[in-house]
């Protein structure tokens, strides 16, 4: 009998868990009207959905860490469709520029309406992984945040946020296993903003001011 109760509670953990996963990859799977801008300068308008895995990005300083693996995730990709076509156009994440989604959800009860843009991004450190993030700061570095799970049978979703310099590797920068300190760590991204670098050594400009970081660096240090 609790051999029975054991395979029971096992069975209705992945069930859990299975429908969880469906609900956190509806936000992004779900079609939603779009404006999709390709590299070839082509504009297409009608409705989109990222194929977006939930896996980490990799982060330099995890290459010391040897107690789990890191996981960047299958290539991501973008499905569109025109009109009322039923057969959907696959695009790589190379073959795009950006994708301006109408968004349309409820929230506590609220009504919100907002465009969110995604953008392409390098995963891993080689550039051999790519995929998706939205952008909250355009510039010359940006600033992005992307939807990812923890490990185990319990996942925790949670958001990683990205800096991302001009043909870089997006970096993370939200880690809760972090090695170095939040201070240590933008100090050593921002190295050629010296101003910058000051402001945050006094804790003038600490973690909850991140976009206010990335935001003083575009408009004094980009070159």
């Amino acid at each position: 009998m609790i051999f029975n109760i054991n395979i029971l509670m096992k069975q209705i953990i992945t069930i859990i868990f299975f429908l969880f996963s469906i609900v956190i990859n509806a936000q992004y799977n779900d079609w939603k009207p779009a404006e999709v801008f390709l590299q070839t300068g082509e504009v297409l308008i009608g409705r989109a959905r990222l194929s977006m895995s939930m896996n980490r990005t990799e982060h330099p300083d995890e290459k010391r860490l040897t107690s789990f693996s890191i996981r960047v995730g299958n290539k991501e990709y973008l499905r569109f469709l025109e009109g009322n076509e039923r057969r959907s156009t696959k695009f790589d994440t190379e073959e795009v520029k950006k994708v301006i989604f109408d968004l349309d959800y409820k929230k506590k009860e609220k009504r919100i309406k907002r465009k969110a843009i995604f953008i392409p991004i390098y995963k891993s450190l080689n550039k051999t992984k790519t995929g998706f993030a939205e952008l909250i700061i355009d510039g010359k570095i940006k600033l992005a945040k992307k939807k990812i799970s923890g490990a185990g049978v319990a996942r925790n979703y949670t958001e990683e946020i990205l800096l991302i310099r001009e043909n870089e590797s997006a970096i993370p920068i939200n880690y809760a296993y972090k090695l170095k300190s939040f201070k240590k760590r933008t100090i050593e991204y921002f190295y050629d903003c010296p101003s910058l670098i000051s402001k945050i050594e006094s804790e003038e400009l600490k973690k909850d001011d991140l976009e206010l970081i990335v935001n003083y660096y575009n408009d004094n240090c980009a070159k």
